[in-house]
């Protein structure tokens, strides 16, 4: 189950963030904005860091953007759900048929930090590629570091009404039986660039029959750090719940006995196997790859599977604790490393 920003956990964050500019949106009226787009166009035209959008109608919000400067967006009290027309954009916003995308932009240069809590994003038509997009290594970007943060954010399909498929990742959602209904047709979470990720209670969740191939793909330009915390889900996609592509990625994944990490139902597809958790991660002795509490179930082949395929460079250390592979297709786990740590349990507790 989703959890709701309450009133009071907002305002103990606004209180937290002293000095912050903050608006408001509602698509009803009776804020400072309507749209999401006209409020990250406020914010950036009078700069303070950081800014806060605090979105106080449940919408819906029909558009596409893009986030270049740091900003918290922030369902308030209400679960907005935005509902993505992925609009063509130029080189710079690197747009072009995502629904959210964040870069870091020559008109706003340096680092930036953004976080984005407490909604639903769904796809507004059958043409929108991704959910939620990062890149800045496109005409027009700086090569500035980026920090993404996402907190209890649904990104699921449209059921033709509006409404996502899913709430919880839970179910498999039909979309042959719904005449309408559509998903994302490339990964829901893309991350790219010069990129950290921090993600919490996000579920990324597609229903079987559908284009989309990957729950979450991280594929930084160089070695950057992946955190998935308790109560992530990535369930039912068409081929891979996560799938990690760079070398040297930092990985921990940090579930709880209340409230694990769940990688579920990754089905086959015409062309591609379909893996709980796919890596391509030469590792240094630096790098960290870390699974606690994270439960590999039902996918159509490997539970986890791993390419080292670069020659002379090694794998990295694995250290696992309540991991729990069971009823995938091929084989329950194939992991290659120089060591496996195994921590206090393989099974979950009682």
């Amino acid at each position: 189950m989703l959890h709701r920003v309450s009133l009071a956990l907002a305002l103990a964050g606004i209180t937290a963030a002293a000095g912050a500019q903050t608006v408001t949106v509602n698509s009803g009226g009776g804020a400072d904005h309507t749209t999401i787009t006209a409020a990250l166009a406020a914010v950036v035209a009078n700069p303070t860091t950081p800014d806060i959008i605090n979105i106080t109608g449940v919408g819906p919000y029909n558009e596409s953007f893009v986030i270049d400067s740091s900003v918290s967006i922030v369902g308030f009290g209400v679960r907005p759900t935005i509902i993505t027309p992925g609009v063509a954009g130029d080189s710079v916003t690197s747009l072009n048929g995502r629904g959210i995308a964040v870069t870091t932009h020559t008109a706003t240069p340096g680092a930036i930090s953004v976080r984005l809590e407490n909604m639903n994003i769904i796809p507004a038509n059958a043409t929108v590629t991704r959910g939620i997009y990062s890149n800045n290594n496109t005409a027009g970007a700086t090569a500035d570091e980026m920090d993404i943060e996402l907190v209890d954010v649904l990104v699921t399909g449209n059921n033709g009404s509006g409404v996502p498929v899913t709430t919880d990742g839970l179910n498999s959602f039909d979309y042959s039986s719904t005449p309408g209904s559509f998903t994302f047709t490339d990964d829901l979470l893309f991350f790219a660039g010069l990129v950290d990720v921090t993600m919490t209670r996000t579920i990324a969740s597609n229903g079987k029959g559908a284009l989309s191939p990957d729950g979450l793909v991280f594929n930084p330009d160089t070695p950057h750090a992946l955190t998935v915390n308790e109560g992530c889900r990535f369930t039912y996609m068409n081929r891979l719940g996560i799938q990690v592509a760079a070398d040297g990625t930092t990985l921990r994944m940090n579930g709880t006995a209340a409230n694990p990490i769940l990688i579920l139902g990754n089905d086959l597809n015409s062309t591609n196997p379909a893996f709980g958790i796919w890596h391509d991660n030469e590792g240094t002795a630096s790098n960290d790859y870390v699974l606690s509490y994270v439960y590999v179930l039902n996918n159509a082949n490997a539970g986890i599977s791993t390419a080292f395929v670069d020659a002379g460079q090694g794998s990295p250390a694995v250290t696992a604790d309540h991991l729990v592979i069971a009823n995938n297709g091929d084989v329950g786990i194939g992991i290659l490393a120089d060591a496996l740590h195994l921590g206090s349990s393989l099974t979950p507790p009682s």
